[in-house]
């Protein structure tokens, strides 16, 4: 199906698309900046969770040298547990947000590629390729039958050259 716009309809359009375009544009590095804020703040936790996991694994190992090793490993594990709660809480309000902030981006590109489709310029050109497309196919299909006539009748052909010899 397509589309065709008037003059007047088509300027209208791109101006809007303009306009659409630097509001978008205005957006995304404030919402790529906080995105990248939250990366490093990521990393940051990933940091303290590997830290955390260090001194677990110290502990745990100091555990074996003392006679309850059972509790002192329970125990330790408690603390393993606490320390990586706190990180965990830190996290899921950032998880919250980046979520939001990428739904944002990706809505502003659909928006914009939505845009971007309806483009006079670009609604030919799918005409004219979707025309192309199709001449090509029927040529194939055309191709395709014609070499089954020919395989069909390619023992014919023979029997004739042979009987056709000048000899």
């Amino acid at each position: 199906m397509v589309y065709v716009l008037s003059s007047s309809t088509a300027k209208l359009v791109f101006v809007w698309v303009l306009s659409l375009g630097f509001s978008i544009a205005h957006a995304l590095p404030e919402v790529e900046a906080e995105l990248k804020q939250i990366e490093d703040i990521q990393i940051q936790l990933n940091t303290k969770k590997d830290w955390a996991k260090f001194r677990y694994d110290e502990l745990v190992v100091q555990c074996y040298k003392k006679f309850f090793t059972d509790y002192c490993i329970k125990d330790a594990r408690a603390a393993y547990r606490q320390e990586t709660l706190a990180i965990r809480n830190q996290e899921l309000p950032m998880h919250d947000r980046q979520r939001e902030l990428k739904e944002i981006l990706k809505t502003e590109r659909d928006k914009k590629r939505q845009l971007e489709a309806q483009d006079p310029q670009k609604v030919k050109q799918r005409a004219v390729n979707k025309k192309a497309f199709e001449e090509k196919q029927e040529k194939m299909i055309e191709r395709t039958l014609d070499l089954e006539d020919r395989r069909r009748d390619a023992a014919k052909r023979a029997q004739e050259n042979r009987n056709a010899s000048p000899f």
